[in-house]
C-alpha cells in the first residue's frame, strides 16, 4: 500500500525502527504536492491551443474538446475540486 508524506513522516516519528533512518527524508523531499500540479498545469494552460501539431488518432473535435476544458482549468479559481 503507498502512503503518503504525511503518512510517512508520522510512521518515522513514531516508529523506533525508522528512528534514525534519514533516508525517508530523501523520499519526502523527492515528492511534490498537488498545489504545485496545479500551479504547473494552470501556467501552461493558457499556451494550449497557440500551435497546432497534429496527434495521430486524436480527431479536431477531440483536439477541440481538450483545448476548451484546459482554458477552463486556467481560469479556474484556486482549489481542488472533485468532479462526479
Amino acid at each position: 500500500m503507498a502512503l503518503t508524506n504525511g503518512q510517512l513522516l508520522t510512521m518515522r516519528a513514531n516508529s523506533p525502527n525508522l528512528a534514525f533512518d534519514d533516508q525517508v527524508f530523501d523520499i519526502v523531499n523527492n515528492g511534490i504536492g498537488m498545489s504545485k500540479i496545479a500551479t504547473h498545469i494552470k501556467s501552461i494552460a493558457g499556451t494550449i491551443g497557440s500551435m497546432e501539431t497534429k496527434i495521430e488518432g486524436i480527431t479536431k473535435i477531440e483536439s477541440d474538446k481538450i483545448k476548451s476544458g484546459l482554458r477552463e482549468l486556467a481560469e479556474a479559481p484556486e482549489g481542488y475540486y472533485k468532479i462526479t
